[in-house]
């Protein structure tokens, strides 16, 4: 019997944390180490640590951020970095037959998982892009207030007066890069796609789980033959971390970033049927 492999793609901020927590509470094995709670995610990422650490590494040694946060597709990857994802992936196939894994720089390097496990099946989960980048502005300045409060006296006082950024501030200085970030990464994911099947993937949004987690439910267990128990999303969802959202095409600079982002979500409308 062949391994059944999960892989949990999307963009940052779109998601795949509670939708991996969805899947890690219907019985799917997402890993031995999970990462946990962060600025943002305070229930838990739901990530696998071995591939988190493992991307982290790979990009450092492209000589990209660490973070994932890259406008750019990846060059292929020397024979050496192949190697040591297909150490993890084997090492992952030989405990578990049925598995998955959730760490957003997957999105980056779809091409080398997808040459490595030809039958992988693909929840990925989408974000519209305004969403999207206001949520990662958001964490910025969550992270910003946090980095203040653990400052004392004269330090403290400076940061406030002078460094501090407000989030419309944060708005204007980073909504090109993180719009950049996210055409990039859905434009991986599309490209990828366009080599599955399409009855091995389920392209999800969290208002769709939301209103009716069902219909993927079935399709994981009874088309995919997972072996899981049911758990509602809406027991795990909180609607109440969602963040406040501007519109973020007044802040733009580039609008042909713009038109390139409306232009991706036109096409998972009319190709993939989602609405986001």
């Amino acid at each position: 019997m062949h391994n059944k492999v999960v892989m949990i793609a999307g963009m940052h901020r779109s998601g795949t944390s509670v939708a991996a927590q969805w899947l890690h509470r219907c019985g799917l094995f997402l890993g031995e180490r999970l990462l946990g709670p962060g600025t943002g995610n305070e229930d838990g990422h739901f990530e696998d640590e071995d591939f988190l650490q493992l991307h982290q590494m790979l990009l450092q040694q492209l000589h990209l951020p660490d973070t994932g946060f890259t406008g750019t597709a990846l060059p292929a990857l020397p024979v050496v970095h192949n190697q040591k994802i297909k150490a993890i992936v084997d090492a992952k196939n030989s405990r578990h037959t049925q598995w998955g894994w959730k760490e957003p720089r997957t999105c980056l390097f779809l091409r080398e998982y997808g040459a490595l496990l030809p039958s992988a099946l693909y929840v990925v989960v989408v974000r519209n892009y305004n969403d999207t980048v206001n949520s990662l502005v958001t964490r910025e300045y969550k992270m910003q207030e946090e980095k203040i409060s653990r400052k004392k006296g004269l330090s403290k006082l400076k940061w406030k007066l002078f460094k501090r950024k407000t989030m419309e501030q944060l708005l204007k200085k980073q909504s090109d890069h993180f719009l950049r970030i996210w055409i990039n990464y859905y434009e991986c994911i599309l490209e990828h796609l366009a080599t599955v099947p399409p009855e091995r993937v389920a392209i999800v949004t969290v208002k769709g789980l939301t209103e009716n987690d069902h219909p993927v439910f079935l399709k994981l267990t009874v088309g995919w033959g997972l072996q899981l128990n049911y758990c509602s999303f809406k027991e795990i969802f909180n609607k109440q971390r969602l963040s406040q959202t501007h519109l973020i095409a007044k802040f733009v600079k580039n609008k042909n970033l713009l038109m390139h982002a409306e232009a991706i979500e036109h096409l998972l409308a009319v190709k993939y049927g989602v609405l986001v």
